[in-house]
């Protein structure tokens, strides 16, 4: 009888021994993943941690990484005087250089950057409204400076004046274009994020 007791202690002895084995082993595996995690997490964010710091615009709809800014030339004061008298920015269509082809990512903007060699400050605008296609004549009706073939214009609203946007100069926003989009023509439309442009 108490070599059966001894062995039914030893039979529950091994079986706990099992049991804390397993539990430990498990915890152990569980603390390695979430390490794992957590170390990924840091690293697939440190960029975000390590950009300048700007202060927070309140204009923002999105995270600054998930806002798309249209980087838009402007090429003469009197293309900025027009955009200005009727709050849209012109982009040219079909197989011209530098067209904007449909489904572009320009066409989802959010914020439009104005920036040409004649701005000292580059202006930045919201965007107020789906893109128009215009033809050559509804563009000249609209006193384009001389209009060629069709365009698509997004139509614009004026931003809040946050100190950030005053400071920001015109050749910023072109080295930022060189920088993300190197191949694209002079003049060309480029999207980019808020995060992109601040960098």
């Amino acid at each position: 009888m108490h070599e059966v007791r001894v062995i039914h202690a030893k039979l529950e002895l091994e079986g706990l021994f099992e049991f804390l084995d397993d539990v430990l082993t498990h915890v152990a595996t569980q603390t390695t993943q979430h390490e794992r995690l957590r170390f990924w997490l840091r690293e697939s964010t440190r960029s975000a941690y390590d950009a300048p710091s700007h202060p927070a615009v309140p204009f923002l709809s999105k995270p600054p990484a998930d806002t798309v800014v249209l980087l838009g030339y402007v090429r003469s004061p009197e293309h900025l005087r027009w955009i200005h008298e009727q709050r849209l920015y012109n982009m040219r269509t079909g197989g011209r250089r530098g067209s904007v082809l449909p489904g572009s990512r320009v066409l989802s903007a959010e914020l439009v950057v104005l920036y040409g060699p004649h701005m000292r400050t580059a202006e930045m605008w919201r965007v107020a409204g789906t893109p128009l296609m215009l033809s050559e004549e509804e563009v000249r009706e609209l006193h384009y400076p001389t209009p060629r073939g069709r365009y698509v214009c997004l139509p614009l609203e004026p931003l809040p004046s946050v100190e950030l946007l005053q400071k920001m100069s015109s050749d910023h926003v072109r080295r930022v274009k060189e920088r993300l989009s190197p191949t694209s023509y002079p003049g060309e439309p480029v999207a980019v994020t808020w995060f992109e442009l601040l960098q």
